[in-house]
């Protein structure tokens, strides 16, 4: 083992493979495994009816050989939702380890009186990249001159600024301030720990922090009677069956969730101040420029979007590499989980070069977050939450949006919002920032 990290519960260390290859480990003590291992036993005792037996009688010893295999994979989904996700992702970030895709699981192995382990293979690579990307000259792309994009921008900030101070009014009715209280489109930051009946923390106080987007569809009813109305700060306990459903594929379980609202990101107005601190724009004028980044399109592209480009062909020139087919055949996957989404898929399915354009853009994926990563350590630059809400902050409208190339993860399943893991939305965020930092430097020293 070349290095461990421990934390209440868990421990994770690095086993190299091969000189490119890692296995990451992630140990659970046996004290939570038991406890969530009972946990489950109890919910299947509910609301299984055994022949001879009284619905939730069923003695557990019947049930625990039984339903044996079903409670080992439930534990293994239960831990990988609540906590190991999040260890993986901050043990990753923490260790500076730069990883040319996604962990892939290796193997999960769980027994109700002995600790867990979770493994997980990366495959890595050395930092490409030295101090030398500083002296790289760079000048981004210019803008379009047509006036009207001045006056979109000056629209834009004014009906923001008029939302924002409509948001402040209080009621007569001595009500919250509009932008307080949560809202459709809003997102909110929670803090999700496992209680027993009594009340009492089940996993030492082990919290799990999740961002969730309130939508407005029929499918998106138990989110908004959970948190509709509600404001930062607010806390209950509830066994709703959107937190149910978050850990379980498996079975119904019936478990008991504090929830403790942590941050809320308001959808009426965009927060101008917020953007400025994003992107260090000290002037109404500055702020007006950084705008018509994404109000100037040249053929169909933003030049927010063509000033990325560019300083991403720069690095790809000044410091060519050459990846795996293997494992630029594992982030064609993702590529096309992402392609399949869009109405059009079936269209660009039918051309005939689809193949090898979903190649092409998996490989320049690859590159662009292997570059961006190794800067990111070289610098040592962190998302804080503070980065995160400010992240998250451009995703309120869609031409803000246009500022955001590393996305979250799909906040939609099934036509319904589901939560995301704090901690792979601060990998997205960390990336982004580091995007931000090195146009900031290049830009500025030209």
């Amino acid at each position: 083992m070349v290095s461990q990290e421990t934390s209440v519960y868990f421990s994770l260390s690095q086993q190299p493979e091969s000189p490119h290859q890692l296995l990451l480990h992630i140990q659970i003590p046996s004290e939570p495994v038991t406890i969530m291992y009972h946990q489950a036993l109890s919910s299947i005792k509910r609301d299984i009816h055994t022949h001879g037996f009284v619905k939730g009688a069923t003695p557990e010893s019947y049930i625990a050989t039984t339903y044996k295999p079903l409670l080992i994979e439930h534990l293994k989904q239960f831990f990988f939702r609540h906590c190991v996700n999040a260890m993986l992702q901050k043990g990753i970030a923490e260790h500076k380890i730069i990883t040319l895709c996604a962990p892939q699981p290796r193997q999960a192995l769980i027994d109700p009186e002995k600790p867990a382990q979770f493994t997980f293979f990366v495959s890595t690579s050395p930092n490409p990249i030295k101090n030398e990307w500083k002296k790289l000259h760079f000048k981004a792309p210019g803008r379009k001159n047509y006036k009207d994009l001045d006056r979109q921008v000056d629209f834009f900030l004014k009906e923001e600024e008029r939302k924002q101070k409509e948001s402040k009014k209080t009621a007569q009715t001595g009500e919250p301030f509009a932008a307080e209280t949560i809202a459709f489109h809003d997102w909110i930051c929670l803090s999700i720990r496992l209680v027993n009946q009594e009340k009492k923390y089940l996993l030492n106080q082990l919290e799990q922090r999740v961002w969730v987007k309130i939508g407005e569809e029929e499918a998106d009813l138990q989110s908004q009677e959970l948190f509709l109305g509600k404001k930062v700060g607010d806390s209950f306990i509830t066994n709703n069956d959107f937190f149910q459903d978050a850990v379980s594929d498996d079975f119904s379980t019936h478990y008991l969730f504090e929830v403790t609202i942590l941050f809320h990101i308001p959808s009426h107005f965009f927060d101008i101040d917020r953007f400025k601190t994003y992107f260090r724009l000290k002037t109404a004028k500055e702020t007006h420029q950084k705008l018509i980044e994404v109000f100037s399109f040249r053929h169909d592209i933003s030049q927010r979007r063509e000033t990325v480009e560019k300083l991403f062909k720069l690095l790809f020139h000044h410091y060519p590499l050459q990846i795996d087919s293997d494992i630029i055949q594992q982030q064609e996957k993702v590529v096309l989980a992402r392609v399949q989404e869009n109405p059009d898929y079936h269209v660009y399915k039918n051309q005939h070069d689809f193949k090898e354009k979903v190649s092409l853009l998996a490989e320049k994926q690859i590159k662009e977050i292997l570059f961006i990563d190794s800067i990111a350590y070289q610098e040592n630059i962190q998302a804080t939450d503070e980065d995160m809400i400010n992240y998250l902050h451009l995703f309120k409208r869609p031409r803000t949006k246009e500022f955001v190339y590393f996305d979250i993860p799909h906040s939609r399943l099934n036509d319904q919002e589901i939560s995301l893991c704090h901690e792979e939305i601060r990998r997205s965020c960390q990336r982004e920032k580091t995007l931000n930092y090195v146009l900031y430097y290049l830009t500025k020293k030209s």
